[in-house]
């Protein structure tokens, strides 16, 4: 078994957007513990969770494939050899051909 987790950034969240990264994990832990040291470390929390300490409305966090508000949102626990995606919603579309 892994001692790790695969943290997939697919937002832009600065320098680690894109990216795909090992991260260790002692043992079993929290969705929000694990995502606040994470993005502390990485400096990109203030873009991330809000002054409340919450997920900002524009990302989604799937853990194992699933969207962790089918589970118990920040309090879902996390396992060494699982895997994160942070995924950001986008706005916009093609541009107005009208003139």
């Amino acid at each position: 078994m892994s001692e790790n987790v695969l943290l997939k950034v697919y937002a832009p969240l600065g320098e680690v957007a894109g990216k795909a990264l090992f991260l260790p994990l002692a043992g079993p832990e929290s969705v929000g513990e694990f995502l606040v040291r994470e993005t502390r470390r990485l400096g990109c929390y203030e873009w991330f969770f809000d002054k409340e300490g919450a997920i900002r409305r524009s990302f989604t966090v799937l853990l194992n494939g699933t969207s962790i508000y089918h589970a118990a949102g920040l309090e879902s626990i996390i396992r060494p050899g699982d895997e994160i995606a942070i995924l950001a919603f986008m706005a916009g579309g093609a541009p107005s051909l009208a003139r």
